[in-house]
């Protein structure tokens, strides 16, 4: 199966079909997670700064990452680091979801 990929670093839209399972991992910002009737999930990245988001879509897993998956520790002890996004994800109410945040 193919894996779809994008790398976020401006405020933009993505509609995307086929998620089964949503995953977010954020270090630091503000996220949302609405569900709707549509098909469709909608990642709508409102403000970003540091480091682009990493979104993937692999077998029906989205994944939506800020992070340095491994490095964790150095990223939650850095208060100086600058990596910091605001989004918002509507999802159909069916879907699975799993959401890690330090400070968001």
């Amino acid at each position: 199966m193919n894996t779809n990929q994008w790398s976020i670093s401006t405020p933009q839209t993505l509609d995307l079909d086929d998620v089964a399972e949503l995953r977010v991992a954020l270090v630091r910002g503000r996220v949302d997670v609405i569900t709707h009737a549509e098909p469709t999930t909608t990642v709508q990245v409102s403000e970003i700064s540091g480091r682009p988001l990493n979104v993937s879509l692999n077998a029906g897993i989205l994944r939506v990452e800020h992070l340095d998956s491994g490095n964790w520790l150095s990223k939650i002890m850095n208060f100086d680091n600058r990596d910091r996004v605001v989004i918002s994800i509507a999802i159909p109410a069916s879907l699975l979801v799993a959401v890690s945040t330090v400070s968001a």
